[in-house]
């Protein structure tokens, strides 16, 4: 049975790594779609950070974690989210 992916109505495409490094501001408020292996988790007041180790994304939005990873990223969600159930993010 084939993967199904994520939808990617309203998604910014054009978002890439090198975009976000040369100028992260030109992205702010856009919804992008960024995947990888969550390698460590904290909790700042209010809110969870997470660092995830980047790998690309296949066509059904999977990582392609056979492959160099890309580099770091973080991703901050408002609350309380439950780290222990996903290795990926």
């Amino acid at each position: 049975m084939p993967a199904v992916g994520i939808s990617t109505d309203g998604v910014n495409e054009t978002a890439t790594r090198g975009r976000a490094k040369a100028g992260i501001d030109s992205l702010r408020g856009d919804n992008e779609l960024w995947g990888g292996r969550m390698v460590n988790s904290v909790n700042p007041e209010n809110s969870t950070q997470l660092e995830v180790l980047a790998y690309p994304l296949e066509g059904a939005q999977r990582c392609e974690i056979s492959g160099d990873p890309m580099g770091r990223f973080l991703a901050i969600e408002q609350g309380y989210p439950e780290t222990a159930d996903g290795g990926r993010a």
